[in-house]
């Protein structure tokens, strides 16, 4: 039988995949490659079905990592325009679908297999009831899955990054100060990303006085996790703890008991501070309301195509209704 083909853009890298419509599961021929390898993502795509020697396919799901309300799809973090069309004509398939990066991996948490999660927070996940992701990477992802009772779900989209920061300590309320200055309003995004991580940063240098080098996300986690320069340290451990009050806001919003759920590229990186840190505590300290997530579960994605496993069963979904 004829495979479904699997691609998802996101800020950085694209991954990709083939499945066979009786197995959403299982996916086969799995290949990745930085994004910037690529003019575009029909490129990418041709690319991909040259190497596994792939000329058509059934159907085809492609999650990017943008909106996808609109006849074509930008990348919001990459100058990539997807047109569905094309996209159909260069996979040789009737139905190619689009999901917003996220809205696949929503759709992925109940497939999920509990060996590629870890649970951070105790807590025991209520069966049938809604769930959330939220992921920090290259922006900062937030989606909602919605369980309908009859073993399919509503995916509720969501640019909850834009959430203003709310500083829980002095240190925060001064970074939140400092930020202001530089950007203005100050959203959860701004801080909860890559590129947030490094102004996070800089801004905890400026409040302590310090003199902060030129480095990337990946290279202040780093330093971090070898504990060997006490800024980054500092900045990891805020990153962690303005995360876990993010996600306590979002377990309240989407009444989240069956589980909130972390993924995104940094926090399988930074796996040790965040056990460390104090995520936990801000995640539960909602006040009045904090008896509402008392028995939430927080669990980290190790998976690493989660969207991927997403749009499979989405992909199937659509095509059998």
């Amino acid at each position: 039988m004829t495979k479904h083909i699997l691609a998802e853009f996101g800020g950085t890298n694209a991954r990709f995949a083939l499945v066979s419509p009786e197995s959403p599961g299982c996916l086969e021929k799995l290949m990745w490659r930085p994004c910037s390898e690529f003019l575009s993502a029909e490129q990418a795509v041709a690319w991909y079905m040259k190497q596994v020697g792939c000329t058509s396919a059934a159907a085809g799901c492609i999650s990017i990592a943008g909106p996808t309300e609109a006849a074509s799809y930008r990348l919001t973090n990459r100058d990539w325009i997807l047109s569905p069309e094309r996209m159909k004509s260069l996979i040789g398939a009737g139905q190619v679908e689009f999901l917003n990066d996220f809205e696949a991996l929503a759709y992925a948490l109940p497939f999920l297999p509990a060996k590629n999660l870890t649970q951070i927070r105790e807590g025991l996940a209520v069966p049938g009831k809604p769930m959330v992701v939220l992921g920090p990477g290259t922006g900062l992802g937030v989606a909602g899955l919605i369980p309908k009772g009859d073993s399919t779900f509503t995916v509720v989209k969501s640019e909850g990054g834009g959430i203003g920061f709310a500083p829980e300590d002095s240190l925060e309320r001064d970074v939140m100060l400092c930020l202001n200055r530089q950007i203005g309003r100050v959203t959860c995004e701004d801080l909860l990303c890559g590129r947030g991580m490094v102004r996070l940063y800089g801004a905890v240098a400026d409040v302590l006085g310090a003199v902060p080098a030129n480095l990337t996300a990946a290279e202040i986690s780093g330093k971090a996790l070898a504990g060997d320069d006490e800024l980054c340290a500092r900045t990891a451990m805020a990153f962690c703890h303005i995360l876990g009050h993010f996600a306590g806001d979002l377990a309240l919003m989407f009444n989240a008991v069956g589980g909130v759920f972390l993924g995104g590229g940094i926090l399988p990186q930074i796996k040790g501070i965040l056990i460390e840190s104090d995520f936990c505590a801000r995640f539960e300290a909602r006040g009045a309301k904090s008896h509402l997530v008392a028995d939430t579960p927080v669990f980290l994605i190790e998976d690493e195509v989660p969207a991927l496993i997403g749009a499979s069963y989405w992909l199937i979904h659509q095509l059998s209704a």
